[in-house]
C-alpha cells in the first residue's frame, strides 16, 4: 500500500509511519516509479569518458601543470634564497669569517689518503661528492630550483601546446613542412 503523495510530506502520519519501520525511502521509491515512470535501474558508469579525455581537455591540463610546476617551482626558489640571503647577512653582522684558511679535505695528505686507500676512482668521487653538496646547499640550491621548474613548466607548455592537433591540415602542428 503506497500512501497519497500529500501524506508523504515530512511530518505527515504516514511518512512517519514509513520512517519509524525503516522503509521510507522504499515506499518512495515505489510511489515515484508507479506515478511518475521514473526508473531506478542501475546503469553502468561511462569509464570511456574517464580514461580518454578530449585532446583540448589534455591541452589544458598540461597548461594548468606547467603553471602550477613554474609558480611552486619559482616560489621554493624563492623563498630558498630570501633564507640564505638572511643567514648570509646575520653571519656578516656577527663577524663570523666566512673565509677559512683551508679545509681538510682540499689538503695534500687528505688528497694522498684517499688517493691510496681508494684510487682515482676514490678521488674523483670525492670531488663529485662535494661538488654535489656545494649545489644542494644556498643560493646555488636555488638557481637549480628555478631552473628546474623552468625546464619542467617549458616541456608541460610545449607537449600541451602540440598535444591532440590534427596532424594533416596545414598550419601550426602540421608536421608536414608547410608551417
Amino acid at each position: 500500500m503506497v500512501p497519497k503523495a500529500s501524506s508523504l510530506v515530512p511530518g505527515g502520519s504516514a511518512w512517519l509511519r514509513l520512517a519509524r519501520s525503516g522503509f521510507a525511502f522504499l515506499a518512495e521509491a515505489q510511489y515515484v516509479h508507479s506515478h511518475l515512470r521514473v526508473s531506478f535501474v542501475r546503469r553502468p558508469m561511462n569509464l570511456k569518458s574517464l580514461s580518454s579525455p578530449t585532446p583540448a581537455t589534455t591541452r589544458l591540463m598540461l597548461k594548468v601543470l606547467g603553471v602550477v610546476i613554474l609558480v611552486s617551482g619559482l616560489g621554493t626558489a624563492a623563498s630558498i634564497w630570501l633564507a640564505q640571503d638572511r643567514l648570509d647577512r646575520q653571519q656578516t653582522a656577527a663577524g663570523v669569517n666566512t673565509t677559512e684558511p683551508l679545509s681538510p679535505a682540499d689538503s695534500r695528505r687528505y688528497t694522498h689518503d684517499v688517493e691510496v686507500y681508494y684510487g682515482e676512482t676514490g678521488l674523483l668521487m670525492d670531488k663529485w661528492q662535494r661538488w654535489f653538496e656545494e649545489w644542494t646547499q644556498g643560493k646555488r640550491l636555488a638557481v637549480l630550483v628555478a631552473a628546474a621548474s623552468l625546464v619542467l613548466a617549458t616541456g608541460a607548455f610545449r607537449v600541451g601546446a602540440h598535444r591532440g592537433r590534427p596532424s594533416g591540415l596545414p598550419g601550426k602542428g602540421a608536421g608536414n613542412g608547410t608551417s
